[in-house]
């Protein structure tokens, strides 16, 4: 076999492999993450709370954090896109919405904060099930959940 005829084959081996469904999904805009945190509640015995009870809050509670990792996509997204955190807490009937409006366009990889107020989990308790959707023009692009219930 030539040597051009083995680099032609290699060339289109390649050209083949990029050119896969698989590789096109993997550039779509997508909710790559979703980490969910529970601040402890001050009545924690924690070593830290040992050593620092002067800087403790005895007022303080639970709060929890959620922190979405998501991508646009290898495109991107324009102005406008919304990143949309629903979710349901032990005590309480109604789906509570929190959302984050990225008023330019969106190039790379973002990491979003969401933070159940401690007040909030204290009136509601914990947060039961979530649902993340990510939005252009009121199209879901993408989303995760965990056992949310409608």
């Amino acid at each position: 076999m030539s040597r051009y005829r083995l680099s032609s084959m290699i060339t289109m081996a390649l050209l083949a492999l990029f050119m896969a469904p698989e590789a096109a999904t993997a550039a779509k805009p997508s909710i790559q993450q979703v980490q969910h945190f529970v601040r402890p509640s001050s009545s924690d015995p924690s070593p830290v709370r040992l050593t620092l009870t002067k800087f403790i809050d005895d007022e303080a509670d639970i709060g929890e954090t959620f922190l979405v990792r998501w991508s646009p996509g290898e495109k991107g997204l324009a102005a406008g896109a919304v990143l949309r955190f629903q979710y349901q807490q032990a005590q309480v009937k109604e789906t509570q919405v929190l959302q984050i409006r990225y008023p330019f366009p969106v190039r790379n990889n973002r990491v979003a904060t969401f933070e159940i107020a401690p007040k909030a989990v204290q009136r509601g308790g914990e947060v039961v099930a979530w649902r993340v959707e990510l939005l252009q023009h009121g199209k879901q692009l993408s989303g995760k959940s965990s056992g949310f219930r409608k």
